[in-house]
């Protein structure tokens, strides 16, 4: 079998597995926990100290926020896990900003997809399509020896898949009301879930967030003791907007100036919340 026939073979058997994405829209959300993804990550000689996250949550931007950490974190090999995917499914496993190959994604599909026969045989379960692709991922990163991954949460924060891992920080981005039906009906209970990514003494970004969400935010990170900090301290400028007819947008960052093609306030927010992750992170790096 070629390679290719091989690849739509194995997106075919992922896509037997129950997809959230699709369905968190209904009345009755699924009862999310976390014992079932660490009883998969056991199986492949999970929690790994040596594997260095980024943990990313929010309602708005944590999608542009962690390409733009994966960025400007070039000086490393850099895994991203992110969702959904635009074109094919291999985009949300990036390593260095591109994504995974057909031919790497296969050898890998292969032997995390045994965890499937695993499950169903002692637990009489089966993964959900992002709890595999949450372990295949890991699996993915620490086998290819990335330097840093960046983990983008899926829905929610506090039982989400991705939250199993221990990350050098923690990111969240703007909180505003989405998938109500499962996260809650108002922005305390929803900002909950997304402080729920808050780990004992591991510093958290947080951008600027409304008034109830900031509180949570705040509350959580006192009583975990962990060091708050915040995207306002970035003092970032726009000085143009359009360059040599096209779109996009000058900033001026300390001494430094630079270009993005991401255009709106929201996107500057972003970029300071981006820019003080990454600040946080080589300091706490350059101390190990």
């Amino acid at each position: 079998m070629d390679q290719k026939s091989d690849y739509k073979l194995n997106i075919n058997k992922l896509m037997t597995l129950t997809n959230f994405e699709y369905e968190k829209s209904k009345s009755n959300p699924p009862g999310f926990h976390l014992e079932r993804v660490e009883y998969m990550m056991k199986k492949f000689d999970y929690p790994n100290k040596n594997q260095v996250f980024i943990h990313v949550a929010g309602s708005k931007g944590k999608g542009s926020t962690s390409n733009l950490i994966s960025n400007a974190l070039g000086n490393f090999k850099v895994g991203l896990f992110s969702s959904p995917h635009m074109h094919k499914l291999t985009e949300r496993i990036k390593i260095n900003n591109s994504p995974i190959s057909e031919d790497l994604f296969n050898f890998y599909f292969k032997r995390v997809w045994k965890i499937v026969e695993i499950m169903k045989e002692e637990l009489h379960q089966r993964p959900s399509f992002f709890e595999f692709m949450t372990l295949l991922s890991l699996v993915i990163f620490r086998e290819e020896k990335v330097e840093v991954s960046i983990i983008e949460v899926g829905l929610g924060g506090r039982l989400d898949s991705t939250n199993v891992i221990t990350p050098t920080i923690s990111v969240i981005t703007q909180i505003s009301k989405d998938h109500t039906n499962i996260l809650g009906k108002n922005i305390r209970k929803i900002a909950t879930e997304k402080a729920g990514i808050i780990k004992n003494k591991i510093p958290v970004v947080t951008s600027k967030q409304v008034k109830n969400a900031y509180e949570i935010i705040n509350h959580t990170a006192k009583i975990n003791k962990a060091k708050l900090y915040h995207s306002k301290d970035i003092n970032l400028r726009k000085i143009t907007t359009i360059s040599k007819g096209n779109l996009e947008q000058n900033l001026l960052f300390d001494k430094y100036r630079f270009r993005s093609y991401l255009l709106g306030k929201h996107q500057i927010e972003n970029i300071k919340t981006a820019i003080k992750a990454v600040e946080i992170f080589l300091q706490l790096h350059s101390k190990k």
